[in-house]
């Protein structure tokens, strides 16, 4: 593999397919910054053991990926795969995350004790102190939820919710319940007359926006939200 290449790769029933990529317009793209697929790859090859140098066949592309167009396969490999990052790449992404989290802390959170807001180096002192993995690829308010639950173990804080009623088909309930439960509470479910079913959720005030935006990029207008408060 060369100095200037990095590997994507994904795994499907079974089988694992990889790419070789530039590292920073790989990253960009995933970042959504770059759309050209063909400018990214290496090589135009889909490998199933890119440090063998092992092709994959143009049938298993087909029948695991949909397709036995290479760039095509390419844009599924690195859009829903893993992406090995240079670690510079990691160390900054995840810097830049964790200021996204202190920032996010200190405008939706107060001391429980004094009600006051949380000063941001005591945050920061907090994140070291419990030991809190960061994902460098999701967003700041995304990965709120999770954290603030490792930070009260050590810092006292109130947290700013807001309750918005989400709506589902009963087909996709238990997908939607999911991304409900993964950045915020569910107060309350109900299954209506037309089987659709209703979900009270509370979202840290922090996470409304990439709450709602998840919601709209998964399931489109299959799922309604509003906003109680």
């Amino acid at each position: 593999m060369s100095s200037k290449s990095t590997v994507a790769r994904l795994s499907v029933g079974g089988d694992r397919f990889e790419i070789l990529v530039d590292p920073d317009s790989a990253l960009a793209y995933r970042l959504g910054k770059k759309k050209d697929i063909s400018k990214i790859l290496v090589t135009d090859q889909v490998f199933t053991d890119s440090k063998k140098g092992l092709r994959a066949q143009s049938e298993k592309l087909e029948s695991k990926l949909g397709t036995r167009d290479v760039l095509k396969a390419a844009a599924i490999i690195l859009e829903k795969g893993e992406l090995l990052l240079t670690v510079e790449q990691r160390r900054a992404l995840i810097e830049e995350k964790r200021k996204q989290i202190v920032v996010a802390i200190t405008r939706s959170c107060t001391d429980a004790r004094t009600g006051l807001p949380i000063p941001a180096t005591r945050v920061e002192q907090a994140l070291a102190q419990v030991g809190v993995k960061i994902d460098p690829f999701k967003s700041g308010e995304e990965q709120a939820k999770a954290i603030m639950q490792e930070l009260k173990k050590v810092l006292p804080m109130k947290v700013q919710t807001s309750e918005i009623e989400v709506r589902a088909p009963k087909q996709i309930a238990q997908k939607v319940q999911a991304v409900c439960k993964a950045l915020g509470d569910v107060l309350a479910e109900k299954t209506l007359q037309d089987e659709s079913v209703t979900m009270n959720v509370s979202v840290p005030l922090v996470s409304k926006a990439a709450f709602l935006e998840k919601l709209d990029k998964e399931f489109g207008r299959q799922v309604q939200a509003n906003v109680l408060k």
